[in-house]
Parts: structure tokens; sequence; C-alpha cells
């Protein structure tokens, strides 16, 4: 594109970007966040807010490949705790923003690592049932290798709560919960449009 040239975008495409343009980098979520204090590895609320707002810019050429690396460099290491966005002076919402972050990852390049799997996984067990499969899910998270080194730690768990090892059965109600799914189905499409 020439120097000086700009470009057009819709009002929907600004409304992509949300509060994140009002971030002001002044690391109030960061100070917030006890999963920076837990993880050296986590980017921190600010980062990801900010991300998010460079992947969902339709100039970015390069959102595929940003968010294909931030699913390993720290974006399943929020602790969901909001802290974050309590503390924004500029209702930013960065927990948020990760979550949608975390959508689009899986959207880009499905469940690679533990993370997007265990959301998946969890998801899965919601719309099959309406309760989760804890069994289900270790195997959707860790697979057989992980289910297998994990295996200590689960017969501890039985010895504790042998319930736990019954397969849940679905819940009343359960074609109410799948006809939520299917709404935010059909709502993400034509959001996406």
């Amino acid at each position: 594109m020439p120097e000086g040239a700009t470009t057009q975008m819709s009002p929907a495409q600004v409304e992509r970007f949300k509060e994140t343009p009002r971030c002001i980098s002044c690391g109030a979520c960061y100070s917030a966040c006890p999963a920076v204090e837990a993880d050296s590895e986590f980017p921190g609320p600010m980062a990801l807010a900010k991300l998010y707002r460079f992947v969902v810019d339709p100039r970015d050429t390069a959102q595929r490949a940003r968010l294909v690396k931030i699913q390993t460099e720290g974006l399943w290491l929020c602790l969901r705790c909001h802290l974050c966005t309590e503390a924004c002076p500029k209702d930013v919402r960065p927990s948020e923003r990760i979550r949608d972050l975390k959508q689009l990852a899986i959207e880009a390049q499905g469940g690679t690592e533990p993370g997007s799997r265990h959301a998946i996984g969890f998801k899965n067990n919601i719309e099959t049932a309406g309760s989760l499969n804890e069994m289900k899910l270790v195997r959707q998270t860790s697979g057989i290798t992980g289910m297998i080194a994990d295996i200590p730690q689960g017969i501890r768990m039985w010895r504790k709560k042998p319930e736990i090892m019954a397969t849940p059965h679905p819940i009343e109600g359960i074609e109410e919960v799948q006809q939520i799914y299917r709404a935010l189905d059909v709502k993400k499409k034509k959001e996406g449009e």
C-alpha cells in the first residue's frame, strides 16, 4: 500500500475491536493478575488484549500465524478470575478479550494442545450430557498417554470418591441445553458474515 494511503473499514469491522483501543497500557490489569505471578510463561492480560486488537483487525495479514503461536505461548494459562477486568480503569475487559482470543485460536487451528483440547472437551461434555464426564474430559485433554500418566492420581481420587468413576447420564432437560448451543452457533455464523 502506498505511503499515506488509508484503508476503509466497515462499522462491523471496527466493532470487532471491542474496547481494546481504549487501553492506555497502565498495567493495572497486569498487577491484579494472579496468573502473572503464578506462571512466568503467561504473557499477561494487557498483552493478550492488545494481541486480540491486532488479530481482529482486517488489515492484519498475520492473523492465523499470531493465533497459532499464542496457543503454545501462554494463552491457556489464564485463570479466568476476571480480576484484570475489575482493575482496568478504561473498561477494556481483558478477560473477555482473552476468552475471545481462545475462541479465535480454536477456530484457526482446532485443539492442538492441552488448553484448547480441554476447552473443546468441556464444551462437548456439556452439550452432549449437560454435565461433565471427568474421565472423558481427561482423555480429551491429555490423550491416552496423558491418561496413563494420570493413573496414580486417578486411583487416589477414586479411593476418596468412587462415584467419580460412574458414567454420568444426560441431565433432565438436555434438549434445552442443546437448543442453546445450536442458537449460539447460528448467532456466531450471523456475526461472522
